[in-house]
């Protein structure tokens, strides 16, 4: 279990996509999901959220994309890969 992240209730059901302004990759997925409603994408230099994100899951590199789910009061975060097939899942707590 990944603790301190209560903050991701607010993206519950949406894709978040976890990005840098400079990535050229990231600006395609951008452009390419720019009319998908339930994506968020978080700028890891710029957003907190964001850098607490990629910091407790590990992630290494942008774009990483990822779904978060809220289940009977459990947060869940499950890693996608390019095909947007699940990778891994964690639990999210509130504790660190």
């Amino acid at each position: 279990m990944v603790g301190g992240m209560s903050f991701l209730k607010k993206y519950n059901g949406k894709l978040v996509v976890l990005s840098h302004k400079l990535c050229s990759a990231c600006q395609e997925l951008k452009e390419k999901l720019k009319d998908e409603k339930d994506v968020v994408f978080l700028d890891v230099r710029e957003d907190e959220d964001a850098r607490t994100l990629a910091e407790a899951l590990d992630v290494e590199e942008v774009p990483t994309m990822m779904e978060v789910l809220e289940e009977d009061g459990e947060v869940k975060v499950c890693l996608l890969d390019d095909s947007m097939n699940v990778k891994e899942c964690y639990e999210v707590g509130e504790e660190v």
